[in-house]
C-alpha cells in the first residue's frame, strides 16, 4: 500500500477507482476489454465530444489509481499490470488550460458560436476551493453538505502513513501556488441533521410534520431547528455525539464505526440533540484541522461552503470549537463559480488566479471564536476524543 499511496496519493484500493474497474473488465468482459481504444472519465468524454481531442486534467485523474501525482504522468508500471498503455488514456494537462474549439458538428447541433473555447476543469472539491478563494497560505475550505469535505493546499505530497487515510491530489492551481491538495472527508455531516429532522420533526407514519409544523417546508424546519438549538448552552449540557452513522474516515478510518449519543439525561430536549449534532460536526472539523497542522500547515481561516454554511449558529459553533475564523461567501455555488473562473483564466478573461478571486470571490460574513464558548468546547472536545478511544474496540 505504501508504494501505491506514494505514487497515486490514494490511501486505499477501492472498487470505485477506474483502475479496479478496468481490471474487472479485463477479467469478466474480455471481449469488451480487448475492443476498447480509450478509457475516459466523464470530463474527458465531454472534452472529446466537444473538441475531438482526448484531454483530461491532473486533479481529476489523481483519483484513478494509475496516475503518478509526483511526476504528473501516467504510472506505466500499473498500466502494464492492467494490460493497457498510455495510448489508451487521454493527455493529462493542468486545470484552466485551453483544449481547443468546438467541432463543426457540435456548432451545428448546438447553435453555439464556433469560437467557443473549451478549457480543462478540475475535481469538484478543487473548483469549490477556487470558487471560495482558497488559493493562499493560511486559508482552507470546508463543505458541510451530506458529508464533510475539507480541502487543504500543500506545497509537496505527504509521505505514506498507515495512521492516516488522507487522499493527496494534484492541485488545480498552477506552479507558483500550492501544487497539491489534501482532501479530508467524513462520511456523514449535514445528512445527520436531515435524519434528525425527518425523524424528530415529522410523523413517521404519514411523513408529514407534526403539530405546529404541519404547514412548514423543510427550509423553515431547519430554521426552527436553528432557533431551538440556539437556546441551548454550548456543550449541550453534557450531551455528546459521535457522528459516525456510516462509519468514520479521516483521521480514524473505521468503516464499522457507528453513531453514539452519550450523556443523555431526563433534562435533555430535542433541541439538545440538534445542537449536539452541530457540535459533533464541529469536532470532526477540528480533528481534520489538527491532522493538517501536524504536517506543518498553518491555518488562519476556514472558508465554509455547502448547506451547513447557511446556519449562522453552526458557523459560530465551528469557530468556537476549532479556534479558527469561519468565513462565508456571497456566492454559495462555489463549485460552479470555480469552474467558471478556470474557464476565464483559460480564455484570458482573468490574468491569473489572484485576479479571478479578486473579481469573483466576495466575503459575506466572518465568525470569530468566542473565548468563553471555546473554553467549554475545549473540555467537550477532550471528552469527544476520549469517548471514541474508549469504545472503538466495540465496532
Amino acid at each position: 500500500m505504501e508504494e501505491i499511496f506514494n505514487r497515486t496519493g490514494q490511501p486505499e484500493v477501492a472498487a470505485t477507482w477506474p483502475a479496479t474497474k478496468i481490471l474487472w473488465l479485463k477479467k469478466n468482459e474480455k471481449n469488451t476489454f480487448e475492443k476498447t481504444s480509450k478509457y475516459l472519465l466523464v470530463e474527458d468524454y465531454i472534452n472529446y465530444k466537444l473538441t475531438g481531442k482526448y484531454v483530461t486534467d491532473k486533479s481529476l485523474v489523481s483519483s484513478t489509481l494509475y496516475f503518478d501525482v509526483r511526476s504528473g504522468r501516467w504510472w506505466e508500471e500499473i498500466l502494464d499490470y492492467m494490460g493497457i498503455t498510455v495510448e489508451h488514456l487521454p493527455r493529462a494537462e493542468a486545470s484552466g488550460i485551453k483544449i481547443g474549439y468546438l467541432t463543426d458538428k457540435v456548432v451545428e447541433e448546438t447553435g453555439l458560436d464556433k469560437n467557443t473555447v473549451v478549457v480543462t476543469g478540475a475535481l469538484d472539491q478543487m473548483t469549490g476551493a477556487i470558487g471560495a478563494g482558497n488559493i493562499s497560505r493560511g486559508i482552507i475550505s470546508e463543505s458541510t453538505g451530506t458529508c464533510l469535505a475539507v480541502c487543504v493546499n500543500i506545497q509537496r505530497p505527504i509521505e505514506y502513513n498507515p495512521g492516516y487515510h488522507i487522499p493527496c491530489h494534484c492541485n488545480a492551481l498552477p506552479s507558483g501556488y500550492a501544487s497539491y491538495s489534501l482532501l479530508f472527508w467524513s462520511q456523514t455531516a449535514g445528512v445527520i441533521l436531515k435524519w434528525y429532522k425527518d425523524n424528530f420533526y415529522k410523523n413517521p407514519e404519514t411523513g408529514k410534520q407534526d403539530g405546529e409544523y404541519n404547514k412548514v417546508n423543510d427550509n423553515e424546519l431547519f430554521k426552527r431547528i436553528d432557533y431551538e438549538s440556539a437556546k441551548i448552552s454550548p456543550g449541550s449540557d453534557g450531551l455528546i455525539l459521535l457522528p459516525h452513522f456510516s462509519g468514520s474516515a479521516v483521521p480514524h478510518f473505521n468503516p464499522g464505526a457507528r453513531g453514539v449519543f452519550f450523556g443523555i439525561t431526563l433534562n435533555h430536549t430535542r433541541a439538545h440533540f440538534s445542537r449536539a449534532i452541530m457540535e459533533a460536526i464541529g469536532s470532526i472539523l477540528r480533528e481534520h484541522i489538527e491532522t493538517a497542522e501536524r504536517f506543518g500547515i498553518k491555518i488562519k481561516e476556514i472558508r465554509s461552503l455547502g448547506g451547513g454554511a447557511k446556519s449562522s449558529l453552526w458557523n459560530q459553533i465551528k469557530a468556537d470549537i476549532t479556534g479558527k475564523e469561519i468565513v462565508t461567501l456571497e456566492n454559495t455555488e462555489t463549485t460552479s463559480l470555480g469552474a467558471a473562473m478556470l474557464a476565464g483564466i483559460g480564455t484570458g478573461i482573468f490574468k491569473d488566479f489572484h485576479d479571478a478571486c479578486l473579481k469573483c470571490v466576495k466575503v459575506k460574513d466572518r465568525y470569530y471564536p468566542d473565548a468563553k464558548n471555546a473554553a467549554v468546547y475545549e473540555e467537550m472536545y477532550g471528552k469527544y476524543k476520549e469517548l471514541y478511544d474508549s469504545i472503538k474496540h466495540m465496532y
